[in-house]
């Protein structure tokens, strides 16, 4: 799961990254960003040739740096930290204060879609990430908001991109919306780890025996290999079940069990089914 954005800075120049959330920690990645569409044409129309050589200079220098990650790169993160000097993770726990705003009337922070604003434990600077599309903008509401759950205040009006078709029987409470939004992003982080090869996925969220240390067990698999699954131990798959259990149970202990069937449909989407384990 991952998004783009630039961190910006006051003093320096700005960092544009690819922010992966994996394995309860958000990583920043350089990543080799080009002059933007808009930039590039402005620069063309008034220094003609000239400018049209400096941006492709410019372009292919920057393509060419062995340790900026591209955006089709599909290396893990956590094998793309030490690429760069300025590569960092930060545990998921240590977000505070995190929010994302829209990009507003003034432009002190530069062109944006909008931004995300937080703090470290342990650290009174606020980070802000410029969001540089409305799209980066939708992307990162839907991957911090799985991420961090109630953590993330969403002042931006922007609404999450989901990717999916989703079906349920389960019955919802009053505060469906929230159930939904759990089910979604924990659907989600289910489609975009698993294998390329996988036309189908097959999951159980369900409670764990009282002797075990975690409250739920999840265990997943290929649809169409149901005797290969086995528990997962991804801490980003484990809160999002964590955060949907928590909604649909007022205990954990006495969560009836969900079975989640994938299938996957063209261009990144997929179709779930939630269902409780009793009426599978």
């Amino acid at each position: 799961m991952d998004f783009k954005g630039t961190i910006f800075h006051t003093w320096k120049a700005n960092c544009a990254c690819r922010i992966y959330v994996a394995d309860g920690q958000i990583y920043f990645i350089r990543r080799a960003a080009g002059i933007p569409p808009g930039t590039a044409a402005v620069i063309g129309s008034q220094f003609g040739l000239l400018g049209g050589l400096a941006v492709g200079l410019a372009g292919a220098a920057k393509a060419k740096r062995a340790d900026l990650v591209r955006d089709d790169d599909g290396t893990p993160p956590e094998q793309l930290l030490s690429k760069h000097a300025d590569n960092y993770a930060v545990p998921v726990s240590d977000i505070l204060d995190s929010r994302i705003e829209p990009k507003g009337k003034y432009m002190s922070y530069g062109p944006n879609a909008g931004r995300w604003h937080f703090t470290r434990q342990g650290d009174t600077k606020e980070t802000v990430v410029l969001l540089e599309s409305p799209a980066d903008a939708s992307r990162a509401v839907s991957v911090l908001g799985g991420a961090l759950g109630s953590g993330l205040r969403n002042d931006s009006g922007v609404a999450g991109s989901t990717g999916s078709d989703l079906m349920t029987d389960v019955p919802l409470p009053p505060d469906h919306a929230d159930v939904v939004k759990a089910m979604q992003g924990l659907t989600q982080i289910l489609g975009e780890q698993a294998p390329t090869a996988w036309q189908k996925v097959h999951c159980q969220v369900r409670a764990a025996s009282p002797n075990s240390p975690k409250a739920l067990e999840i265990v997943i698999g290929n649809d169409e290999q149901l005797d290969q699954q086995h528990p997962t131990e991804d801490l980003t798959i484990y809160w999002a079940a964590m955060r949907l259990a928590q909604k649909l149970s007022p205990s954990v202990r006495s969560f009836p069990g969900l079975v989640i069937e994938m299938t996957r449909l063209d261009q990144g989407k997929w179709r779930n089914n939630v269902k409780l384990m009793d009426k599978q």
